[in-house]
């Protein structure tokens, strides 16, 4: 979408908020990590507005470095924070709000027939 002269890319991105990126650890400091960086620029340009950046990982062991590099060329000037609380020793571990029931075939009365 970004190399065809066919569309509009203003238009096209002007609704864009957000970009979510799943398996973030998978790109940071590889050739494909650079190339999504440099295309995740060139979003917020053609967006002409910065787009919020959304990095999702369950194994990373470093994720205040992987923010860093995620942040591309506006690395310290943007928002950006860690969630995970796993990691959070400061917070207590709590369970969610609210009751959960589980659910399997077997529970669930048998319907008349």
């Amino acid at each position: 979408m970004l190399v065809s002269s066919n569309v509009d890319h203003r238009a096209f991105f002007s609704g864009l908020q957000a970009i979510v990126v799943d398996e973030v650890h998978a790109f940071a400091g590889d050739d494909r990590g650079w190339h999504l960086l440099a295309v995740l620029e060139r979003l917020e340009r053609v967006a002409g507005r910065p787009v919020q950046r959304v990095g999702l990982s369950a194994t990373v062991g470093n994720p205040k470095e992987l923010l860093t590099w995620l942040q591309g060329a506006k690395a310290g000037q943007r928002t950006a924070r860690v969630i995970a609380p796993h990691l959070d020793a400061q917070k207590p571990q709590l369970p969610p709000p609210g009751d959960i029931q589980l659910d399997y075939a077997g529970s669930s009365p048998t319907p008349p027939q």
